[in-house]
């Protein structure tokens, strides 16, 4: 986004990839702090896959046929993923049984 938000106590209208404002406020036990100019850094992509539920082992430098992804490309593809923690519940919830097979065969 390139909006600029002009009071800070408003929420901001999308998340950016720029750091824009170096206000931030924490509550802690009901008091509130305000953290000024902590010079967030961007996360890395291998880190905002870990956050999202991905496996250490998930390929995200490379697409199916071998290309390279950029990190903005790496970055977007986690931005617009299905974390795989909450979409496994859902399919279990869903289909019950077929978790009982899964595990039978496990076992």
């Amino acid at each position: 986004g390139t909006e600029n938000v002009s009071d800070a106590s408003e929420p901001a209208p999308t998340i950016t990839t720029r750091d824009r404002l170096a206000l931030v406020t924490v509550t802690i036990k009901g008091t509130p702090y305000v953290i000024v100019d902590i010079c967030l850094r961007m996360l890395q992509p291998a880190e905002l896959y870990k956050a999202q539920g991905f496996p250490a082992d998930y390929i995200i430098s490379h697409g199916a046929d071998g290309k390279p992804f950029t990190k903005t490309q790496q970055v977007h593809m986690c931005g617009n993923s299905v974390s795989p923690p909450p979409m496994a519940a859902l399919a279990q919830a869903n289909d019950p049984w077929r978790a009982i097979e899964r595990q039978a065969v496990a076992a």
